[in-house]
């Protein structure tokens, strides 16, 4: 480690504006190091560690005050330095300026309309001409006759959103003729069979 004058730690420690990053750049050591020393010699500093300080940097920083600089000539880099904000942001703040015209987060999120909207009366009006079509049955003509591509999934919650569901249907058709046996009974459940 570097030997730090000890004279002089104290006294840029005692000046109002002075933090860890900007003593460590004067004694030309590294801001853990610099810290690291003013807690073995129990120096106390006005403004707080640099860690804590780039942390209330990302609320109190203004892009707008890069923006300026920026105009003044000084590039996104150098400019970061200045504000003592990592040069990645510097450029992202720079870059979001260029390409919106703003510094302001850009949207998150939103709601998307459902790629089958437009194909909502066709695809009712499919349903109730063929009765009872599979999910890949509507699948393959929408491709064919329409030119719409989607994935089962999104075919099968846009129809569960119209109310349409697909329910498993027993294999044979209800008979209109003889009521057919109960569930119980076909189980063997309550019958005197042997």
């Amino acid at each position: 480690m570097k030997q730090l004058d000890e004279s002089m730690v104290r006294n840029l420690a005692e000046q109002d504006d002075m933090s860890v990053y900007k003593m460590s750049k004067k004694m030309d050591v590294r801001p853990f190091t610099m810290e690291t020393y003013l807690k073995c010699k129990g120096i106390k500093i006005t403004k707080p560690s640099y860690r804590s300080q780039s942390a209330m940097k990302r609320g109190t920083v203004n892009p707008q005050r890069l923006k300026r600089m920026m105009d003044r000539g000084m590039s996104a880099r150098a400019a970061a330095r200045m504000l003592e904000v990592s040069a990645a942001t510097g450029v992202r703040w720079a870059q979001a300026w260029r390409a919106r015209g703003s510094t302001q987060p850009g949207k998150v999120g939103g709601h998307l309309r459902p790629l089958l909207e437009s194909e909502r009366d066709w695809l009712m009006a499919r349903i109730e001409q063929k009765k009872d079509p599979t999910l890949h049955e509507l699948l393959a003509e929408l491709r064919e006759e329409r030119g719409v591509e989607v994935c089962c999934d999104t075919l099968w919650r846009f129809l569960k959103r119209c109310g349409k569901t697909f329910k498993k249907r027993r294999s044979s058709p209800k008979s209109k003729t003889v009521p057919m046996s109960s569930v119980a009974a076909i189980a063997g459940t309550g019958s005197s069979a042997g």
